[in-house]
């Protein structure tokens, strides 16, 4: 809407037609380290997780529009079967264990690398 904003960016960004090649879309690919820690207990201490995500394409394009479609497909087939939730929450917190068994059939790769380590103090 502010016109020199505007202006610049259509110099900047690509046209339509000017991202990757399929090729490129293909042969991308993207590992993810997970790390996460429980709330804090009432001993004061907390656990940790470690595990990764893989995405066998590009996760900029193939991968985030497959995540995209698996969530509507989710929502619209199998709405008994997911969690019930209220406000602004993230895919997995509304739709769970049902929305990632459909990533996970859909190539998307999640593994653990360690279960939870023994609760550490926190600072």
């Amino acid at each position: 809407m502010f016109r020199p904003t505007r202006y610049f960016l259509t110099k900047l960004l690509p046209k339509p037609g000017e991202g990757p090649s399929r090729e490129a879309l293909i042969k991308g690919y993207m590992k993810t380290k997970v790390i996460a820690y429980s709330e804090e207990r009432d001993d004061g201490t907390r656990a940790k997780v470690t595990g990764n995500v893989v995405f066998k394409h590009d996760a900029g394009y193939l991968e985030t529009s497959k995540m995209l479609a698996e969530a509507a497909i989710c929502m619209a087939l199998d709405d008994k079967k997911i969690p019930m939730t209220a406000g602004f929450v993230t895919p997995v917190a509304a739709m769970g264990e049902t929305y990632l068994q459909r990533l996970v059939s859909a190539g998307i790769e999640f593994s653990i690398d360690e279960a939870a380590t023994p609760a550490k103090k926190t600072e």
